[in-house]
């Protein structure tokens, strides 16, 4: 796994970091979707545009690190393919969710009979 003085493959517990924020990162993901989608982030948003923001710029400037074309050696690493992965899933999740915003009032009060139990559920577990 060693290359050429790139601290960020090289050394084991970055690297091992790395992984583990790719993980973390794809959790987070999925649960702010999944609370987006089923309305509770529009009736309380707690900055999702600016959460949506951080994950953009930091998918950014990992892949622009990793693949940027002065590295003398580009290896490919679990991680890469992983990061790459988890970067298009995310741009297709957030292109699909930008799209259902644009038809939100549509499609709200078609999905509210599915997803306002679950809201009122949240509300009375969490005392929102």
């Amino acid at each position: 796994m060693a290359v050429d003085n790139d601290i960020l493959i090289s050394n084991k517990f970055v690297y091992n970091l790395q992984y583990i924020f790719v993980r973390w990162f794809r959790f987070i993901t999925a649960i702010v979707i999944t609370l987006y989608i089923v309305g509770f982030l529009a009736k309380y948003p707690f900055g999702f545009n600016e959460v949506k923001f951080i994950f953009e710029f930091l998918i950014a400037l990992f892949l622009l690190y990793r693949f940027n074309n002065f590295r003398n050696k580009i290896v490919l690493t679990e991680l890469d393919k992983e990061v790459a992965f988890t970067a298009g899933e995310y741009l297709l999740i957030v292109a699909l969710v930008d799209l259902f915003a644009g038809y939100e009032d549509k499609l709200r009060p078609k999905l509210l009979k599915y997803t306002q139990p679950v809201v009122d559920y949240f509300k009375k577990t969490f005392s929102l």
